[in-house]
């Protein structure tokens, strides 16, 4: 009888923290669009303005931004500085692909950086201004949608994660 309640527990426990854990996930994706435009802005300053090399850019803006935005950026500029012949498209891609499988981006998150990548250190600067404005306007339409997202799903995740563990226990015993 005591196993049985004490695997009811770790069944019912287990179940919560799954449903908590998706339930974080639509919590913290507005915040990190928020971020990634946050830094976005800064990146647009930088080059736009101060005309600070892309390498130098991004190591100023990791310093000032949220850790998991700072650790793509970082991310981006020691793959550029390796002298492994990466140009800053394939940086940026294989950076924001460390980034993606740590945040809670969807895959049309991924693929406004994606193609703000193609840009950033290959074009022209009043291009790459362009282009990180368009990025910064889409993500500013994904965090809205972001929001709508988290009101609706993340109290449902949460509950059906408690839910499920007590029916799966319920339907065991």
């Amino acid at each position: 009888m005591f196993i049985k309640i004490i695997g009811s527990m770790v069944v019912i426990f287990s179940a919560s923290m799954i449903g908590f854990l998706i339930a974080g996930a639509y919590r913290d994706r507005p915040k990190e669009l928020r971020e990634l435009q946050s830094a976005l802005l800064m990146l647009e300053t930088e080059i736009g303005y101060a005309s600070t090399p892309l390498s130098e850019a991004l190591d100023r803006i990791s310093k000032r931004t949220d850790p998991q935005i700072s650790k793509f950026l970082k991310n981006v500029k020691e793959h550029l500085q390796k002298k492994q012949g990466y140009t800053a498209e394939e940086a940026w891609e294989k950076s924001l692909m460390d980034f993606y499988g740590e945040s809670s981006l969807n895959l049309e998150d991924k693929a406004i950086l994606s193609n703000l990548g193609k840009y950033i250190g290959t074009s022209g600067t009043s291009d790459q201004i362009k282009h990180i404005k368009l990025a910064i306007a889409q993500l500013k339409n994904q965090e809205k949608k972001a929001e709508s997202e988290k009101y609706k799903n993340e109290k449902v995740w949460r509950y059906m994660g408690v839910l499920a563990g007590i029916l799966f226990v319920l339907l065991t015993i």
